[in-house]
């Protein structure tokens, strides 16, 4: 799963693989929601491939 950056100048980041659990270097999984919060954080919540 991979992710981008919104900084507030409008400028992103380039695409990144979403960190992965137990120090995997990036995520894998088979559902994703990803929600904005009104303080600019990002909560995601996943259901992880084993």
């Amino acid at each position: 799963m991979y992710h981008r950056l919104r900084g507030r100048t409008g400028t992103w980041t380039p695409w990144s693989g979403l960190a992965g659990y137990g120090g995997a270097a990036t995520f894998t999984g088979t559902a994703l929601a990803i929600t904005g919060r009104p303080d600019g954080t990002a909560h995601v919540a996943a259901i992880g491939a084993a």
